[in-house]
C-alpha cells in the first residue's frame, strides 16, 4: 500500500495492465466458463460460441498490447523507430526489432497466435495451455511489484480497476467493434462473416466476465444478467455507413453489436457510478487520472524471455533485394517520413554540399534556440561506382516541421542527391567539407548519423515513386537514371514579359507570409482554448462533486491557469496542451505556475493534460520534475458519451477535424 500523493514518480500506472491480466486469467479458465454456461444458461453445446470467444480473447490480447504501448507500466523501452512506426500505424511485422517494446510486443503476439487462429475447442484448450508461462509471469508481477493506493485492499483495487476497464474497453462498441480491438500497429482480421459469427460468443464471454467481477448475487440483481439478449431487448437497425470502414464488419439489417453497445449507458448508471461513489466515500479516492494500482521497482528478469529476439525475425524486406523490399527498407531508414530533393538542376554545386552543411548547422542551432537538445538525424548514402575504388555520396537531413498545435507532423527529409565523391579532386573536397562538419557535430553529441550503401539508380527510382506528384522533380530524377559519370543539365530559357514588377511581387509575398503567420497563430490559439474548454467540461461532468471549486482560464498572480480545481485537501492545476514538442518548455511553464501558489495551505498537484500522445521519453522528463502527465486525452473524448448522445452524432468527427486542421499554402 502506498499514499498516492507521496508516491515516487518512478512508479508507473498499472491499472490497464493489471486489468487485462486479470481479465485474461478469468476468461481463459475454460472449465469454469463452460460450467457457468451449463449451470446458468443450460448450454451443453458451445460450438456456436467458439468464434466469439476467440474474438474476445483476441480483443483482450490487443488491449494488453495497447497498454504496453501507451501505459507502459513495465517500463519497457521504446526507441524513435518504434515511436514513429506507431505514430503512422506501421504493421508490427514491418517494424524492425530495434527496441525492447517492439520485441516484447512481437513475442506476445506470436505467443498468442495459436489461440487467435483456433478453430475448435480442443485446439483452443491446448493453445491456452501454451500461454500458461506468460500468465504466470504476469501473476508474479502482480503479487510482488504491484501496489495499491489510499489504503485500498489490493485485490479490491484490482477488481475495481478491472470493472472500470471492462466497461471502457470491452463494453464500448460505439465504433462497431470493442475499443480495445483498435490498435493501429496490429492488422485487423475482421470480416463480415467473422462479425456475424462472433457476436453470440463475445456477448456470453463478456457476460461471464461481469458475473465473476460482480459476484453471483449482485450479477443477478443487475441488467447485465440479460446482456446475452441485448439484440432482443434493444433491437437496432444498422447505419448505412460504418465509421471504421477498414475493419469491415457485418452491417446486417439488425445491428446486434449496436444493441450490445446499449449496455454501456446501463452499466454506467448501475455499476460504474456506484463504484466511483464507494471509492470516494470509503477511501477518499477522487479519481482524476490517477491509477488505483502502481508498479514499483520492477525487475525485468521476470519477463526476460519475452525481451529476447532469438526466436524473432526482422522484417523480410531488410534481407531481400527486390524493388519492393528496397523501397520498404528506405521507408524504414527515413522513419516513414516524406522525402524531397533540393532542386540542383540549375547549379549542382551551391545546392549540393554547401547547402547541406549550411542546413545542418542551421538545423542544429534552430533546435538549441527552441531549447531542444535532441540530436539531428542525418543519413549518409554511399553509391558504388563501376570501375572506381570509391563512392558517390548523397546526404539527407530530417527537417522538423510541426503544425501550429503540434499534432500535425509535417517533418520530412531534405535530400542532397549525388553531391560529392571520395575519389576525385573537386568532388573529394566537397566530401571532405561534409564529413568535417558531420564529425564535429558527432563529437558534440548533436548528431545521429546512419550510413547506407545503396545503388544510385535504386535510390533515384525510390525518390521518383515518393515524389510522383512533383513533375519538376521527376524530370530531374529521370535525367539522373543510368548515369554514372558526368551529369549534364540543359537549362531552358523561358521567354515572355513579367506581368508583375519584381519589387511588387516581393512586397506581395511578404504581405502573404505575414497574413499566413497571423492565421497560424490564431489557429493554434483557438485550438488551445477549445481544448481547455473541452477538458474543463469533461472535468466538471466526470470528476467534480459538491463543494469542489473549479475554474477555467483564470489568472492568479499574473500566471494564466488553464484549469483550476480545488477540493477539501488539494489544489490541482492543469496545463492543457494539444501536443508537446519541447518537454523542457512545458516544465518551465508549469513551474512558473506552481510558484503562484507558494502561500497555499493545501498541497499543489500539477498536471499536464495532452490531447495527443506523448513519447515515453518526454513523459519521463516531465515526471522527473514531479509533474503528472495525462497523455492521449483524445481517447477519453472518444469514449465521452455526452458528445454522442446530447450533441449531434457527428460531433466527435467535427472535434477531431478541428484539432487536425492546419493551414496549407
Amino acid at each position: 500500500m502506498v499514499n498516492k500523493e507521496d508516491i515516487e514518480f518512478k512508479s508507473r500506472d498499472a491499472d490497464d495492465f493489471c486489468s487485462f491480466y486479470n481479465i485474461l486469467s478469468i476468461v481463459t479458465d475454460l472449465i469454469s466458463f463452460k460450467r457457468w454456461l451449463k449451470e446458468y444458461h443450460g448450454l451443453v453445446k458451445y460450438n456456436e460460441l467458439l468464434d466469439g470467444y476467440v474474438f474476445f480473447l483476441n480483443t483482450c490480447f490487443r488491449g494488453l498490447i495497447d497498454t504496453i504501448i501507451l501505459e507502459n507500466s513495465l517500463d519497457i523501452e521504446e526507441d524513435y523507430v518504434f515511436y514513429r512506426a506507431r505514430f503512422v500505424g506501421t504493421d508490427i511485422y514491418d517494424i524492425p526489432n530495434t527496441c525492447e517494446k517492439t520485441i516484447f510486443i512481437k513475442n506476445i503476439w506470436e505467443e498468442t497466435k495459436n489461440i487467435r487462429n483456433s478453430t475448435s475447442w480442443e485446439e483452443l484448450t491446448v493453445s491456452i495451455n501454451d500461454i500458461e508461462d506468460l500468465l504466470k509471469a504476469f501473476e508474479k508481477i502482480y503479487e510482488n511489484q504491484i501496489v495499491s493506493v489510499h489504503g485500498l485492499p489490493k485485490n479490491f483495487a484490482l477488481n475495481s480497476a478491472t470493472i472500470l476497464k471492462t466497461y471502457i474497453y470491452l463494453n464500448d462498441l460505439q465504433h462497431g467493434v470493442p475499443l480495445a480491438y483498435m490498435v493501429p500497429i496490429l492488422k485487423s482480421d475482421m470480416s463480415e462473416e467473422k462479425a456475424e459469427k462472433s457476436y453470440a460468443g463475445y456477448a456470453y464471454t463478456l457476460q461471464y466476465l461481469w458475473y465473476v467481477l460482480l459476484g453471483e448475487q449482485r450479477f443477478q440483481e443487475l441488467s447485465v444478467s440479460n446482456l446475452h439478449k441485448a439484440h432482443e431487448l434493444y433491437p437496432q437497425e444498422s447505419e448505412d455507413e460504418f465509421p471504421w470502414p477498414n475493419l469491415k464488419p457485418l452491417r446486417s439489417k439488425i445491428d446486434k453489436w449496436g444493441s450490445l453497445d446499449t449496455f454501456f449507458g446501463i452499466i454506467k448508471s448501475e455499476i460504474i457510478e456506484l463504484l466511483e461513489g464507494e471509492l470516494n466515500k470509503e477511501f477518499k479516492f477522487n479519481i482524476l487520472f490517477d491509477s488505483i494500482l502502481f508498479c514499483e521497482n520492477f525487475n525485468k528478469n521476470v519477463i526476460e524471455n519475452y525481451l529476447t529476439k532469438y526466436t524473432l525475425k526482422d522484417p523480410e524486406y531488410l534481407s531481400k533485394t527486390d524493388k519492393e523490399s528496397a523501397h520498404k527498407k528506405l521507408d524504414y531508414y527515413f522513419l516513414w517520413y516524406g522525402v524531397d530533393v533540393l532542386d540542383n538542376s540549375k547549379t549542382p554545386v551551391f545546392n549540393g554540399v554547401p547547402a547541406f552543411t549550411s542546413t545542418l548547422i542551421g538545423n542544429i542551432r534552430r533546435k538549441r534556440y527552441f531549447g531542444n537538445d535532441d540530436e539531428v538525424f542525418v543519413l549518409r548514402f554511399k553509391h558504388p561506382v563501376g570501375g572506381v575504388e570509391g563512392f558517390d555520396y548523397s546526404y539527407g537531413i530530417l527537417i522538423e516541421a510541426i503544425g501550429s498545435t503540434g499534432i500535425a507532423d509535417y517533418s520530412g527529409w531534405l535530400i542532397f542527391l549525388d553531391c560529392a565523391t571520395d575519389y576525385s579532386g573537386f568532388g573529394g573536397s566537397l566530401h571532405h567539407e561534409a564529413e568535417m562538419f558531420i564529425n564535429k557535430f558527432l563529437q558534440e553529441g548533436s548528431l545521429k548519423v546512419k550510413e547506407i550503401i545503396l545503388d544510385k539508380n535504386i535510390f533515384i527510382e525510390y525518390l521518383i515513386d515518393k515524389n510522383a506528384s512533383h513533375t519538376s522533380n521527376i524530370d530531374i530524377y529521370s535525367n539522373l537514371l543510368d548515369v554514372n559519370d558526368e551529369i549534364t543539365f540543359n537549362k531552358t530559357e523561358i521567354q515572355g514579359r513579367r506581368s508583375i514588377p519584381e519589387s511588387s511581387y516581393e512586397l506581395s509575398k511578404c504581405i502573404v507570409q505575414s497574413i499566413k503567420s497571423k492565421e497560424d497563430g490564431f489557429i493554434g490559439d483557438t485550438k488551445g482554448k477549445f481544448f481547455e474548454y473541452l477538458f474543463f467540461n469533461w472535468l466538471v461532468e466526470n470528476k467534480s462533486k459538491d463543494g469542489d471549486i473549479i475554474y477555467s482560464d483564470v489568472k492568479i498572480r499574473n500566471e494564466q491557469i488553464d484549469v483550476y480545481f480545488e477540493n477539501e485537501e488539494y489544489v490541482y492545476i492543469f496545463e492543457c496542451k494539444v501536443a508537446i514538442h519541447s518537454s523542457q518548455k512545458v516544465v518551465k511553464q508549469v513551474k512558473n505556475k506552481i510558484e503562484a501558489f507558494n502561500d497555499s495551505e493545501k498541497k499543489i498537484i500539477p498536471w499536464v493534460v495532452v490531447y495527443s500522445d506523448v513519447s515515453d521519453e518526454k513523459k519521463k522528463e516531465i515526471k522527473r520534475e514531479k509533474i503528472r502527465v495525462c497523455a492521449n486525452f483524445k481517447k477519453k473524448i472518444e469514449t465521452w458519451r455526452k458528445l454522442g448522445q446530447n450533441l449531434d452524432k457527428n460531433s466527435k468527427k467535427v472535434i477531431a477535424s478541428i484539432f487536425e486542421f492546419e493551414n496549407k499554402y
